[in-house]
């Protein structure tokens, strides 16, 4: 049986992100943080703990770090549920307009052709993604979908957890995994996972950005058919 290769790794899994890979992302990530910041400051977090450079990801890692070590850990289950529901009420605003990236569909398809299986990891909730799949007209073709919702905030991706989760799943090991994605979260996730990784260019992350990281990176998820095509 042929095996696929990349980087010199044998590849039996290819686990794709969602927003930005897939398909390009109506979410407004910036009326998300703004909506998520009041709300943490309602509840007591200090100004100084939210950073509106970093992430949504980044700024609930910060709360979380803030509440554990002013004796206040037992809130946090309810600020993960609020704030779990406020990310998927600005997710759907706009998910009816989700639109695939050029090629994403046949690709996906092609990597099937060639054995290999095909996951989905995303931070979108299961509402949102399912969501955005059917209206992006790739909804049934991946074989297992993992979503932010599915273990919690503290679970979720770039948590390398994430990624051994969705492997065994596909009943593949780790390191015979390439994870795609536009940004350093899906990176991070895949180097704590031990997983192969490959970036691409519609979503966050530009070649300098992708270079600075000294990370294989391909133009879209069109591509990476091609970028696993050494079949051995």
């Amino acid at each position: 049986m042929d095996v696929a290769s990349f980087s010199g790794r044998p590849i039996r899994a290819v686990v794709l992100d969602l927003d930005g890979t897939l398909v390009h992302t109506t979410v407004d990530f910036s009326r998300m943080k703004l909506r998520l910041f009041a709300e943490m400051e309602s509840r007591g977090v200090p100004k100084n703990v939210i950073d509106p450079r970093i992430t949504v990801t980044e700024n609930m890692d910060r709360v979380f770090s803030f509440l554990s070590s002013s004796g206040r850990a037992e809130e946090w289950k309810v600020i993960d549920r609020i704030a779990a529901e406020m990310m998927e009420a600005t997710e759907m605003e706009r998910a009816h307009l989700t639109r695939p990236v050029e090629g994403a569909r046949d690709a996906v398809l092609m990597l099937k052709r060639k054995g290999l299986k095909v996951g989905l990891l995303t931070r979108g909730s299961r509402r949102y993604a399912t969501a955005a799949l059917m209206y992006a007209g790739l909804d049934g073709i991946l074989e297992e979908l993992m979503f932010r919702d599915d273990h919690g905030e503290r679970e979720a991706k770039p948590n390398p957890i994430a990624l051994r989760r969705m492997a065994a799943r596909l009943k593949v090991p780790v390191e015979e995994c390439l994870m795609v994605g536009d940004h350093n979260i899906d990176r991070s996730c895949a180097d704590g996972a031990g997983a192969a990784f490959i970036g691409v260019l519609t979503g966050s992350f530009t070649e300098e950005d992708w270079r600075r990281e000294r990370c294989h990176y391909v133009n879209s998820v069109a591509d990476v058919p091609q970028a696993i095509g050494a079949w051995r």
